[in-house]
């Protein structure tokens, strides 16, 4: 099995030890690192290429609402013609709750997202430009991922669901075509509280609606009927019991390093490259994910 990719957050305050963390990544042997859209990801992830010579870096992702596509597109041009095929720009629509909390006034996710790559192609036409990855949940968005993309990004994905949403992808496309999933990762011998950090990961998305349709359209109706009503009474801890034993196993890896190993074989067996997403802020926690691959 590859090894996996890591997840690292750009973090004020504490970017110099995360910049050492991408190259300690690239010493161990390991494909590269994606960093979430907090903070300037793409800013981060261009530091993290100046100070590393092999590994990939990928946004996941770069929030398409708060920077103009020509500004994208320069973006990520600058960093393929500086650092050739070693970046991969994930493109992403958040969340509507973020949308409120920033004041941005936003369309629907699919339109919005055809007219922003379009314009970002034609900014750059005949210049240097990095391989495009759609963040996704749904068919649609996936379907979108493959006809103006090349490739999907799940974050909290679920194994059960890969199949059926993979099937959208053209013959064609297969080979080319990167599927990629942020998965919540808890090595711990103490299974207690590898569950615990999984919920603790899981919480937020428990809130979110294009989560809470993606995870009933995959069946967890009492799970996001038992969050729903958590949510509503203000009680943090009963929407952490309303994740499931059984969620967890579909969307983590979870439990001792032989576990996680086995779990993470049959992701990739699906089709499916992981980025590793331990706590950010749990340094051992990194370290137990990471040696699970040495």
């Amino acid at each position: 099995m590859e090894k996996p990719y890591l997840r690292i957050w750009d973090e004020a305050g504490a970017r110099a030890d995360k910049l050492a963390l991408a190259q300690e990544v690239e010493r161990r042997g390991f494909p590269g690192v994606w960093s979430p859209s907090r903070g300037d990801n793409i800013a981060f992830l261009l530091a993290v290429l100046e100070r590393t010579e092999r590994i990939s870096v990928a946004t996941g992702i770069a929030h398409i609402y708060l920077r103009h596509p020509h500004l994208m597109a320069q973006a990520g041009s600058l960093i393929e013609e500086l650092h050739p095929g070693r970046l991969m720009l994930g493109l992403g629509v958040s969340h509507q709750p973020t949308h409120a909390e920033l004041g941005l006034s936003v369309g629907r996710p699919l339109s919005d997202m055809r007219e922003y790559v379009a314009e970002m192609r034609a900014n750059t036409e005949g210049a240097a430009f990095p391989r495009l990855v759609l963040a996704t949940l749904r068919r649609r968005m996936t379907v979108l991922a493959t006809e103006i993309a090349d490739g999907a990004l799940w974050a909290n994905g679920l194994r059960s669901r890969m199949a059926t949403s993979l099937a959208v992808i053209p013959p064609e496309r297969r080979d080319d075509f990167f599927v990629g999933t942020f998965i919540p990762t808890a090595v711990d011998e103490n299974r207690a509280a590898a569950l615990a950090a999984a919920r603790d990961k899981l919480f937020l998305y428990f809130s979110r609606p294009y989560y809470k349709a993606y995870f009933e359209e995959a069946g967890y109706h009492d799970e996001v009927a038992a969050a729903r009503a958590a949510v509503a009474a203000g009680d943090d801890a009963a929407r952490l019991a309303a994740i499931s034993e059984r969620f967890i196993a579909d969307s983590c890896l979870v439990g001792t390093p032989s576990e996680v190993r086995e779990q993470a074989e049959a992701w990739v067996a699906e089709g499916v490259t992981l980025v590793l997403a331990p706590a950010p802020d749990d340094r051992a926690g990194i370290e137990r994910a990471l040696a699970v691959f040495d």
